[in-house]
């Protein structure tokens, strides 16, 4: 993360033709609960090169001790770019999910940056997460 020049944070994805991983620093509790559904929210803007240029794509998914469940997969960003951010969009997870929490799971963001980079502002940003509680 950085902070733009008007001083507000932004995820920025890295340099062109690198994966980068950011996670959140504060862990899902374990329960008797089981993730079945949720959401993202954002706002992004493509760096780097023109439309025609393959953009970045990313990956959310819930890592804990011995899984890695992905959660979200964006297509490749590039309808927006710099200093144009595209309006906050809402994505849902895939129906059917089923993540049982016996274990802490941090939420990683996973960046496949290819010819372009992507920044997504902070403000826009949210992750929600539905679950139900194990009999």
């Amino acid at each position: 993360m950085e902070q733009s020049r008007q001083g507000s944070w932004i995820i920025r994805s890295g340099d062109p033709g690198l994966l980068a991983e950011l996670s959140v620093s504060h862990p899902i509790a374990p329960g008797r609960y089981v993730i079945t559904g949720g959401s993202i929210t954002f706002s992004y803007a493509a760096g780097y090169g023109s439309h025609d240029q393959d953009g970045t794509n990313f990956t959310v998914y819930l890592a804990g001790s011995s899984t890695s469940d992905v959660v979200f997969a964006s297509g490749t960003l590039v309808n927006y770019s710099l200093p144009h951010y595209s309006p906050p969009q809402v994505y849902s997870f895939p129906p059917g999910l089923a993540i049982p929490m016996h274990a802490p799971l941090v939420v990683v963001l996973q960046f496949a940056n290819n010819n372009r980079n992507v920044q997504i502002p902070l403000a826009s940003f949210a992750i929600s997460l539905i679950g139900t509680v194990m009999a």
